[in-house]
């Protein structure tokens, strides 16, 4: 028995608690809320983001009619693009003069004919000294006394 009783005294609880809830919302049913702290911070933010998008496409509006002459930016580009047009104008013109240029002698020129020369006559030596070996006896020279001298001698007689 006490657990019936126990049981209706729980279900006379939750009709209770559900009657109460069922008359608040009843009762708050026709409340209306207009204005709260996060409600007017929205509505700011809101009106805010309205006011820069507006202010930017008023912007590129009037960006638009702006007519740019010069700017100091533009005339240093400027400065540099004549100077490297003169450069250049510069360069083809000195490879058209130096095309006119006769080269005739200069210092580093007769010192390398100096060197061409002497490295002829080295070359010229070593083949006559090469020749001369090859018809060299070296019996004659130690036991003959002068070989070609000596041949012509009895050749004669």
């Amino acid at each position: 028995m006490a657990d019936l009783m126990f049981s209706m005294g729980q279900t006379k609880g939750k009709k209770k608690t559900a009657k109460k809830v069922k008359d608040t919302k009843d009762s708050l049913k026709d409340v209306v809320i207009t204005d709260t702290v996060e409600t007017n911070i929205r509505a700011d933010q809101h009106n805010r983001e309205i006011q820069s998008k507006e202010t930017a496409r008023n912007q590129i509006k009037e960006n638009m009619n702006v007519t740019v002459t010069e700017t100091v930016e533009g005339d240093i580009r400027k400065d540099q693009h004549n100077r490297e047009i003169q450069s250049k104008e510069t360069a083809r013109n000195q490879i058209k003069e130096n095309m006119n240029v006769t080269v005739t002698e200069t210092v580093e020129g007769d010192i390398r004919k100096d060197q061409h020369n002497r490295e002829i006559k080295s070359k010229e030596t070593a083949r006559n000294q090469i020749k001369e070996n090859t018809n060299f006896d070296m019996a004659r020279s130690l036991f003959g006394g002068g070989g070609e001298e000596e041949e012509e001698e009895e050749e004669e007689e």
